[in-house]
């Protein structure tokens, strides 16, 4: 059996839910994806199925709302938390240097 450490992305049981005060949308409902080291992916799917909430979650642009995401090897809740931040923090001026 394969591990998380195995894959450059491993997504286990992912779940994405926006909740509103009238509703409760489910973009995301138990997804398993494994994506090895020199591999490619094409996501297609109809308007609504979840395609760009899955690629925030992989971009690290948004978290799941239950099960996990590994990024080689490592839970990216750590990079949510830690690196992101940090990486934002760092690079805050990078739009104000360019115009638009």
């Amino acid at each position: 059996m394969n591990s998380p450490k195995d894959f450059l992305i491993h997504l286990d049981d992912v779940k994405k839910v926006f909740l509103t005060d009238e509703i409760e949308t489910h973009a995301l409902s138990g997804i398993y994806l494994d994506i090895g080291f020199n591999e490619y992916l094409a996501i297609a799917g109809p308007s609504g199925c979840g395609k760009s909430t899955l690629l925030s979650i992989l971009g690290l642009l948004d978290s799941p709302t239950e099960g996990s995401y590994s990024l080689n090897g490592r839970q990216v809740g750590i990079y949510l938390l830690v690196v992101v931040p940090r990486f934002a923090t760092e690079r805050s001026d990078l739009f104000s240097r360019t115009s638009i």
